[in-house]
């Protein structure tokens, strides 16, 4: 699994994003949004917490074999 973790900062709608590839025939992306303003300061604490959840899923992750 190869892929990249982006951390954007300031006051943006999605703080973390990534995605993850076989580099032949899976991908998959992902983002973390909140349903609400984004203001930096408030939010930080959360996507301090969630990033570590987000960096977990992404070291364990494995594609499923689909091949019989």
């Amino acid at each position: 699994v190869y892929g990249l973790i982006y951390q954007i900062k300031g006051n943006a709608a999605s703080s973390i994003q990534f995605f993850l590839t076989d580099s032949v025939r899976h991908f998959i992306r992902g983002a973390l949004y909140f349903n609400a303003a984004p203001n930096t300061d408030s939010i930080a604490p959360v996507v301090e917490f969630i990033e570590k959840d987000i960096q977990h899923m992404i070291t364990s992750f494995k594609w499923k074999d689909t091949t019989d």
